[in-house]
């Protein structure tokens, strides 16, 4: 998927910590791959390798841009988070592909003992990310109401 277009609001490194469904991973992968919102859970969720370690916890970077909410790592995520363009390559791991449209509600918490950030997604699904400090949380959650606007 290209970018290019696109606006970096924020970007920075976050842990990856959990999503919560009745309908369970694989099924949130298929609803995701034939979503008419552009594969709201990402086009990567889908293969089995991303599917079993979106299970665990993941570190990587969010990026929020002015169309998405994007999650993932490698080298253009990196560049992304030092300021860089919006270009991912296909080397780069995209686990989280989020357009706006996707997004039902941004809210605030914790998971375990970590403060989160929780994404409720169309549908229901709710994904969570964490990161060590809850001022860094609390700046994502304010960019992704002003951005989003819910």
């Amino acid at each position: 998927m290209s970018y290019e277009n696109e606006t970096v609001v924020k970007a920075g490194g976050l842990t990856y910590s959990a999503i919560t469904s009745d309908m369970g991973i694989g099924s949130i992968a298929q609803a995701a791959a034939g979503s008419a919102v552009g594969g709201f859970l990402g086009n990567a969720l889908v293969n089995e390798s991303n599917r079993k370690a979106l299970e665990s916890t993941i570190g990587g970077i969010g990026v929020l841009t002015n169309a998405r909410y994007i999650f993932g790592k490698g080298k253009g995520f990196k560049k992304l988070a030092a300021g860089g363009p919006c270009a991912l390559t296909p080397k780069d791991e995209v686990y989280f592909d989020i357009p706006f449209a996707g997004i039902a509600s941004v809210k605030q918490g914790k998971q375990g003992l970590s403060p989160a950030f929780f994404l409720e997604l169309e549908g229901g699904a709710e994904v969570g990310f964490c990161a060590m400090k809850k001022s860094a949380i609390e700046e994502w959650e304010a960019a992704l109401h002003q951005t989003i606007g819910k």
